[in-house]
């Protein structure tokens, strides 16, 4: 049973896994991704069982959603993602995953760089990390030395996927996922696939258009339901609707607090000139930068 080491600690294994993703790939988390972090990886108090089965960032243009999807992904290979009891301290102690399979997925195959690209440059990047921890970078898909583990690009085109014993899915740009592409179908699949093996899928999405069907729009309506185990996570500015998107004074706090920790790397200069472009569509500014769903 979980006995807080501090008041207000969750039962979470991210307290193990967050400092071993920092210092393998060379990274800082900012505090909103270390808190989903935590919430990723939180356990019930007394089973120890995994609480969150579906979880979806929704986050504005380049506000370090692929990164996200890449060290999450790199954590399920190596990291001790899986609850194997408490220590005595009551504190919940992790292992890796026996046999760790990962994908990384898109409805087409130039989507899937976003994700694997990150973390294939990051890793060739720390030769000494891998040897460690017995990474083999392949051309296309990352493995392990020596026992079973691997991470690999999925598309919606690639064919049926029913079936695979896969423990983790990252599910890039769902908002482009539909029925019409195939997207709805592999998104129903991944998430199959990982439930019969006590896995889990993490969407990385900008907002979608108002109600089209997208997964990015189911995902936002079973989070409105409350349903088990979803974890939805956005900033969408308050009174968004009443922002006047010609106007630099009402955009900059806008886009402050969509972006949030984000603003470390984001140029909100940049950002408004590109909204003030004549050629940018309002709607599209919105959804992209404001990350709040617009008409199409």
């Amino acid at each position: 049973m979980f006995v807080p080491a501090w008041p207000g600690q969750v039962c979470s294994l991210a307290y193990q896994i967050g400092p071993q993703i920092e210092a393998d790939l060379g990274i800082e988390l900012t505090p909103e991704q270390q808190g989903r972090l935590i919430e990723y990886y939180r356990l019930d108090p007394i089973t120890g069982r995994r609480v969150v089965r579906r979880a979806a960032i929704r986050r504005p243009k380049g506000a370090g959603k692929s990164p996200e999807g890449a060290y999450c992904g790199y954590a399920e290979l190596v990291a001790p993602v899986v609850f194997s009891g408490w220590d005595a301290n009551g504190q919940p102690v992790g292992v890796r995953h026996p046999d760790p399979w990962v994908q990384f997925a898109a409805v087409s195959e130039d989507q899937t760089d976003n994700v694997l690209v990150w973390l294939f440059d990051t890793l060739n990047d720390r030769p000494e990390v891998c040897a460690e921890r017995g990474i083999d970078l392949g051309r296309t898909r990352i493995y392990l030395h020596g026992r079973p583990g691997r991470i690999e690009p999925v598309t919606a085109s690639a064919g049926s996927r029913e079936g695979q014993r896969i423990t983790f899915g990252v599910l890039d740009q769902t908002e482009s996922w539909t029925r019409e592409n195939g997207g709805r179908r592999l998104a129903d699949t991944l998430r199959r696939n990982a439930a019969k093996m006590g896995g889990w899928t993490l969407e990385l999405q900008n907002a979608p258009s108002i109600g089209d069907g997208s997964v990015a729009d189911q995902t936002a309506k079973a989070s409105e339901r409350k349903s088990a185990g979803v974890l939805f996570d956005t900033r969408e500015p308050p009174n968004v609707d009443a922002v006047d998107m010609s106007d630099p004074a009402q955009l900059r706090p806008a886009l402050e607090f969509a972006y949030g920790d984000s603003l470390r790397w984001v140029d909100i200069d940049r950002l408004i000139e590109e909204i003030l472009d004549p050629d940018t569509d309002p709607n599209d500014a919105r959804r992209y930068y404001l990350n709040t769903p617009a008409a199409s």
